[in-house]
């Protein structure tokens, strides 16, 4: 799990960085045809907030024993300083992703449905040259799909540090799900 883990946060650093374009701070809230554009999703972890530039969702399913394992992450700026949060939650691959999860709350690995794991959920900031991350999350996560590849991400947590995270974001996601 833990090499599910460092692939998904490298696919998140990879595509986040990949995202970032020189129009990204435009304070401009209409499109080229004079619609209005949605103010941008933002989350917040340790007190700041991150204006949220990536998601995605990288999924691999367990035929035997019918639980897909998930994991759901999303990556920020607040100028110079990036933040991501990831939660790995689990699911019964015939119900789908919606739904509100609760911690394992222990560092034992739990796959039952509706749970997500508190060790392989963290936070991650890189501010200059200094990093803080931390695992064991607690407190509520919601998932909601709404078709292509859309979801709003709904989370209240404190991390084993004490940080807080907390956001409402919906977001068309980079999905991404192995081939075996």
């Amino acid at each position: 799990m833990s090499k599910f883990f460092k692939t998904t946060l490298f696919f998140i650093s990879v595509l986040f960085l990949t995202s970032c374009s020189s129009d990204d701070n435009s304070s401009s809230t209409s499109d080229d045809d004079g619609g209005q554009v949605p103010p941008p999703q933002t989350f917040t972890l340790k007190e700041q907030t991150f204006r949220l530039n990536e998601g995605i969702i990288q999924s691999m399913d367990d035929s035997e024993t019918g639980i897909t394992t998930t994991s759901v992450a999303i990556a920020g700026l607040n100028g110079l300083t990036l933040g991501t949060v990831s939660f790995t939650v689990f699911y019964n691959t015939a119900d789908g992703i919606d739904g509100t999860y609760t911690s394992d709350e222990d560092i034992n690995f739990e796959t039952a449905p509706r749970i997500y794991s508190s060790t392989f959920s963290q936070y991650f900031i890189m501010q200059g040259e200094e990093t803080f991350e931390s695992n064991q999350a607690v407190g509520p996560v919601k998932i909601t799909s709404h078709g292509n590849n859309e979801y709003t991400l709904e989370f209240d947590v404190e991390f084993g540090d004490g940080v807080k995270a907390s956001g409402n974001v919906k977001k068309t996601f980079t999905v991404q799900a192995p081939n075996f």
